[in-house]
């Protein structure tokens, strides 16, 4: 059984989120992102949210499973330079990143580059952060 959703996120951590989103932006392309929402929930919730993720990438499953994780995404014209590919080719597009950030210095711990804006409200309490 899957606990309940986690809400609310404190001022700080939002300032904090919304730098963080914009720095992804910029790095992948867009200035200026907009739509920029975020929802703390769990590390299990947060898979439903990532297309092709399937388990949480932990040692201790339960416990890692109900780990707090932010996740954050935006829209905006992105390209992801650093994204592997084969030689010659061009870099990844898409019109939306989502971010999930997890621990107290809030690293990156999935980055998706795609065309759909996740339905966040399936994870938690949606925050608009701009």
């Amino acid at each position: 059984m899957i606990a309940a959703p986690v809400s609310g996120i404190s001022r700080p951590v939002q300032a904090e989120l919304l730098q963080r989103a914009r720095q992804v932006a910029r790095s992948d392309g867009d200035a200026h992102p907009y739509g920029i929402r975020a929802v703390r929930t769990t590390r299990l919730r947060s898979i439903r949210l990532q297309p092709g993720t399937t388990a949480p990438t932990c040692e201790q499953s339960a416990s890692c499973a109900d780990a707090p994780v932010y996740v954050i995404a935006m829209r905006g014209r992105f390209s992801c330079g650093a994204c592997p590919g084969p030689p010659g080719s061009r870099a990844p597009r898409g019109t939306v990143i989502t971010l999930v950030l997890e621990g107290p210095r809030l690293f990156d711990s999935v980055f998706a580059l795609q065309g759909r804006y996740p339905k966040l409200a399936r994870a938690g309490t949606v925050v608009h952060l701009h």
